[in-house]
């Protein structure tokens, strides 16, 4: 053949060029061939990874490393290819995370996948199939499955079905004809699809059903699993236990007064009235949905007595399998007390006046907080100038005369505010600085209004452990954990005096202070094989300093933030208001757990805006090409691990 004779003359040298289309795929290596000019960028990750691998082998006559020259424009890739073909990027480190990745991933779906019977359809990829997270579960005593069952439900000709019985796994595709609803005209008619994928978790005993039409559903389980009971009522609460501090969004109550079935919702500031209702009462919990913390996540979760539980998620089935499973074995539970589950909840409350106790953290929503946008800014009208709001910090909330004062800063400069409660009412005024306003296109408003649509959350402790949380004008309080004690192991006593430091001096500045407690925690704390050591003291900081940690083999990234906090006396000493600030710190960041891919695009803003006007690097290691790969890398669904460690004078232990 031409082509063999052809890929002869490439390999012994005679010929130097070749001019392909989708030829360099699978089965063909040429290591002679060093130099890839690409026109048309491949927009898959393994295929990608695949043709670099035909020019990129080792050849014996010593060639030299491989070149690929492309068209960079092309911006409709995915994030990973897209990392790829990024100027100067380390195809070392890329190739081995990416194809590490997307190999183990890949291949974990595939086996899913191919063990599924595709019976008569080949056209539908099992890969692409995404689904809200939801589940019906029936408890099933027999190991029997009546495979075929599904037949006197669904339309056997025009049903596409795929069966795993390794798994238990039954995907079920009907095409159904309706009416439309916008005309009474009998024969205008819309043509759509029902879904139903069923699982039957033999460990546990409980068949799950997602469907989009739950009366099929239903004859569906009954016909393929003629044992299965309904799960139903107060068992399927137990689905929220384990869920840290769950925050009730919406609770229904179930009640039969004198033989006549009557439901109440209850929302917002009314949650708390409808869980003493539903504790004392003989109410029973109809439906109930909130948020929460699982697993070092925020969660979505929601039940209702008639057995469906669901998350606002939509994934793949292979996770929506795992999930199922983890869900059984709530559900099935009996030790676990429904009662103390909503007792332990969070509610709102309305308040007239603000909590007794320190209040020792403020921010603002966290939209904005961990927002990098400049599509609302801070506006100074005698100046003319705008100021993103992740160039501002706000700090130092104190309970004066009733009201909270807070300080707003905006770089070096401070800006004072009061929130007053007044009755039923709340607001905020401005009481020093310029007049600040905030920017949105062509609209203004005060800073004031816009604090009042966008309050601060303000968080005391009180002299039991109890915080009390404050936003608007109303409250959550959240009690200390029975029996909870700090560690002794996790608190590392450091003589700031053998570093040379002067413990009233906090940020090294752009002189890099020795003798500063962020400088001695940078050079003798901070883990120093870190790849990233990044100095970023100042308003909008994610912390005094962010270290990160990047490990290729276990395909995880390890983030640590480091607060410092000076010493408010000459002498080391037990100042709770010291310990209130810096701890005040700490939790304020643990919001960027949830937005890691924020967190490093923030770096690049500030470490950006540092150079364009100081030319002072913020980087002590690192630089901005490595955030830049790791961000695609994140994308990617590398592992995060997010600490906060607080650094501050000694203090002596308190007697």
């Amino acid at each position: 053949m031409q082509r063999n004779k052809d890929l002869k003359k490439v390999k012994d040298g005679s010929s130097r060029i070749v001019v392909c289309v989708n030829m360099f795929g699978e089965g063909i290596d040429i290591p002679t061939l060093k130099i890839a000019a690409i026109h048309d960028k491949y927009k898959s990750l393994p295929v990608t990874l695949q043709f670099i691998g035909r020019f990129a082998r080792t050849s014996n006559n010593k060639l030299g490393n491989a070149k690929l020259v492309t068209n960079v424009a092309l911006d409709d890739l995915k994030e990973s290819v897209e990392e790829l073909y990024r100027q100067d990027s380390d195809w070392n480190r890329l190739l081995n995370i990416h194809s590490n990745q997307a190999v183990d991933k890949e291949v974990g779906l595939e086996e899913f996948v191919n063990r599924f019977e595709k019976g008569h359809v080949e056209d539908i990829d099992l890969s692409q199939l995404k689904m809200k997270i939801s589940t019906r579960m029936f408890t099933n005593e027999s190991k029997a499955i009546f495979e075929d069952g599904w037949k006197q439900v669904l339309d056997p000709e025009t049903t596409t079905r795929f069966i795993n019985n390794e798994d238990s796994v039954y995907i079920f595709i009907e095409p159904i004809e309706k009416r439309v609803v916008w005309s009474e005209q009998k024969d205008l008619v819309e043509y759509d699809y029902d879904f139903f994928v069923l699982f039957f978790d033999k460990v546990n005993g409980v068949v799950h059903i997602n469907e989009t039409d739950s009366g099929k559903g239903n004859r569906l389980v009954s016909k393929m699993f003629p044992q299965a009971v309904d799960i139903k009522g107060d068992s399927v609460c137990r689905i929220l236990e384990g869920v840290n501090r769950l925050m009730i969004g919406t609770l229904g109550l179930r009640q039969v007064p004198n033989g006549r079935i009557s439901f109440r919702m209850f929302a917002g500031t009314d949650i708390k009235s409808g869980i003493n209702e539903a504790v004392v009462s003989n109410s029973t919990k109809s439906n109930i949905f909130g948020y929460g913390y699982q697993d070092g996540k925020r969660i979505s979760i929601g039940c209702s007595h008639k057995g469906k539980v669901w998350m606002r998620w939509i994934e793949r089935i292979s996770f929506w399998t795992e999930w199922c499973q983890k869900i059984s074995k709530k559900v099935l539970d009996d030790s676990i007390d429904t009662s103390a589950v909503l007792e332990n909840s969070l509610v709102l409350e309305d308040i007239k006046e603000f909590p007794e106790g320190v209040p020792y953290k403020i921010s603002l929503p966290e939209v904005l907080e961990v927002s990098n946008s400049h599509a609302k800014q801070l506006y100074l009208a005698k100046e003319d100038k705008l100021f993103p709001f992740f160039q501002t910090d706000v700090r130092n909330p104190k309970l004066i005369n009733g009201k909270i004062r807070f300080d707003f800063w905006i770089n070096a400069r401070k800006f004072a505010f009061e929130q007053i409660i007044d009755g039923n009412k709340y607001y905020f005024k401005q009481i020093k600085g310029e007049e600040l306003k905030v920017k949105s296109g062509t609209q203004t408003v005060s800073m004031s209004e816009y604090l009042y649509k966008h309050s601060p959350e303000i968080s005391f402790i009180q002299a039991d452990g109890t915080t009390v949380v404050v936003q608007e004008n109303l409250k959550t309080v959240i009690k200390p954990k029975n029996k909870l004690e700090l560690s002794t192991s996790v608190i590392h006593s450091i003589d700031w005096d053998v570093l040379g430091v002067n413990i009233k001096s906090e940020s090294q500045g752009k002189g890099r202070k020795p003798d500063s407690i962020q400088y001695a925690t940078i050079h003798n704390i901070v883990d120093q094989s870190s790849d990233v050591i990044f100095d970023d003291d100042g308003a909008g900081e994610i912390a005094d300093i962010v270290s990160i940690k990047i490990d290729e083999e276990l395909r995880r990234v390890s983030f640590h933030l480091y607060h410092c906090k000076y010493s408010g006396g000459a002498l080391a000493g037990a100042r709770v208001n010291d310990l209130y600030e810096v701890c005040g710190q700490a939790q304020k960041s643990i919001m960027w757990n949830d937005n890691i891919l924020e967190l490093v695009q923030r770096m690049i803003l500030r470490e950006n805006m540092r150079l364009e006007n100081d030319s002072e690097t913020r980087f002590e290691k690192g630089d901005l090409q490595t955030l830049h790969m790791l961000k695609k890398w994140l994308n990617q669904g590398l592992k995060q691990i997010l600490k906060y460690l607080l650094f501050s004078q000694e203090y002596p232990n308190p007697k």
